[in-house]
């Protein structure tokens, strides 16, 4: 099997952690080496933490490796095995070991740009925004890109005793750009390192930008949806660390005061480290801990020293919250008012996922719905001994009642009402009309993000695209306006349900044969998970999430 380091000479050592940023051809061989291991087999989870949480010995899936199992059984276990003489630094540093860009560099690597991540995100869409990023730039193959996880030596890194002497302020100081990479699970946000990192980039007026898996926040690609609203939505205040007394000394310095408050200090006044150089909190496992304040994201009481923090120095915090906030909506720009339209031919009628969107955020603000105060009510049996419908609650069946109240005066469909001109489907969705919103959208989402597709593209929804005066449907009859909506379309989505009830249809049975024998593209997708049945997905994966 190829791999990504030279077996010609000793590794170099790099000392200036600022020189070890890692190339982007570099990062691709990884990427490469790295889909090798898993799809042959060769990667099981090894760690304490998979003994602890029970997956001790499975294999990792290219799909779902993230950064904490690279450097457990990739980093930590190949520069041992490849340079078994290589532990100790011939030029005497305390440095055991070294970093995977002193394994696979023959030279320093000046860092040209900062990633800023979570570790528990997914490698693959880690590398899908270096790979959008590079388009986007027209960066070089050799451009530097420096990666805490194969900058930093993982078998012990000094990271000083204070921040601005720990290696991401450092490298901070030396670039000019700043790019933090928000995963599917939006975990980025909530890491008190990567509040660090922002933090630094706008207090120096750096260039500071955002990607995701399907490209730069603010693009067509990434303009809305979960992963944006995450984003507006981030206060640092709710991060984590590892270690608390990480996540304390952060916190200070974002606040402006002594970064040591509240950690252990010696005569001197200066930091207090444990046996491997880190931080300690002032009382150790003694903290007192305020029930009286906001839980921390993990639903543990706060520390009541963190809690006081905060309210005496909530306007740091809040400037913070504020200037990332900014700067994603400046990106966005406002949303337009759509002119509406006139569309004839109901197979035109397809709403973009910013639409799906914005339908979905309309329909939560008049929730929940109670019969008194809702014109649409449903006048279903099911619903007659119901005081209250929330949000969480509503069905297609329900969603249909408020679409045609909102409809009923321009006598049009609601696609009609949200779009300036006809829009042509892309993708079939194929649902039941009984399914909760919140699992179609959130199986919609899930299909856009496994596929990359940009926020402009395009699902024939039956729903959305339904006049509900039949005096203004389109002439012809419902089979024929039917097969001209897939023929339209390059592939069908099929959301399913724990029920099944999908299954005995005919309408979706229909349409997923007609779907098959025109040979359009088939996916089956859960608010979960995305599978795909004739073409892989954009990753070359044929599965994404839990299926």
């Amino acid at each position: 099997m190829p791999v990504p380091w030279s077996s010609v000479g000793p590794s170099h050592r790099i000392p200036k952690v600022t020189e070890r940023a890692i190339t982007i051809k570099q990062l691709r061989d990884i990427r490469t080496f790295v889909q090798r291991l898993t799809k042959t087999h060769l990667l099981n989870h090894t760690s304490q933490h998979s003994k602890e949480n029970g997956t001790f010995g499975q294999p990792l899936t290219w799909k779902n490796i993230n950064s904490y199992d690279i450097v457990n059984e990739v980093v930590k276990k190949v520069i041992p095995w490849a340079d078994p003489d290589g532990e100790r630094d011939p030029e005497g540093s305390k440095r055991k070991w070294y970093s995977w860009v002193e394994f696979v560099s023959k030279k320093p690597q000046p860092a040209m740009i900062m990633f800023s991540h979570w570790w528990g995100g997914r490698f693959s869409d880690f590398m899908a925004a270096v790979d959008k990023l590079a388009v986007d730039r027209s960066l070089s193959i050799n451009t530097a890109i420096w990666v805490c996880t194969f900058a930093n030596c993982q078998f012990g890194e000094d990271f000083g005793a204070m921040l601005k002497e720990c290696p991401f302020i450092r490298v901070l100081q030396t670039v000019e750009l700043t790019v933090l990479v928000v995963d599917f699970q939006a975990g980025s946000l909530s890491r008190s390192w990567c509040g660090l990192e922002v933090k630094y980039t706008t207090e120096q007026e750096m260039e500071f930008v955002l990607y995701t898996s399907a490209g730069r926040v603010g693009s067509s690609y990434v303009s809305g949806g979960p992963l944006v609203e995450a984003i507006k939505g981030w206060d640092i205040r709710q991060s984590e660390a590892s270690d608390p007394p990480y996540r304390r000394q952060i916190l200070n310095y974002v606040a402006g005061v002594n970064e040591l408050e509240g950690l252990k200090k010696d005569a001197a006044g200066k930091m207090e480290a444990d046996e491997k150089g880190r931080p300690q909190l002032q009382d150790g496992s003694e903290e007192l801990r305020d029930p009286l304040a906001v839980r921390r994201l993990h639903g543990e009481l706060e520390y009541a020293y963190e809690s006081e923090l905060f309210r005496r120095c909530s306007r740091k915090f809040e400037d913070l919250n504020m200037a990332v906030r900014l700067s994603v909506m400046s990106k966005i720009g406002l949303n337009r008012k759509p002119k509406g339209c006139n569309v004839p031919n109901k197979a035109f009628r397809g709403v973009t996922l910013s639409q799906l969107r914005l339908i979905t955020k309309k329909l939560e603000a008049t929730c929940p719905w109670t019969p008194s105060a809702t014109p649409w009510w449903p006048d279903h049996d099911s619903l007659s001994s119901v005081d209250s419908l929330p949000f969480e609650q509503l069905n297609l069946y329900h969603v249909a009642g408020w679409a045609k109240y909102m409809t009923s005066e321009a006598e049009c469909s609601l696609m009609e009402l949200l779009a300036d001109s006809p829009q042509v489907p892309q993708y079939l969705a194929l649902y039941w009309q009984g399914q909760p919103l919140v699992d179609i959208m959130g199986a919609i989402e899930i299909f856009a993000e496994a596929n990359r597709l940009p926020d402009s593209i395009v699902f024939s929804v039956e729903l959305f695209s339904r006049r509900f005066n039949y005096e203004c449907q389109h002439q012809g009859s419902e089979l024929d306006r039917c097969n001209e909506r897939i023929d339209e379309c390059t592939g069908a989505v099929v959301i399913l349900e724990e029920k099944g009830t999908l299954a005995s249809r005919l309408w979706p049975a229909y349409e997923i044969a007609q779907c098959m024998q025109s040979g359009k593209s088939l996916f089956l997708a859960t608010k979960d998970g995305v599978m795909a049945c004739n073409q892989p997905l954009a990753s070359g994966a044929w599965t994404c999430g839990t299926f």
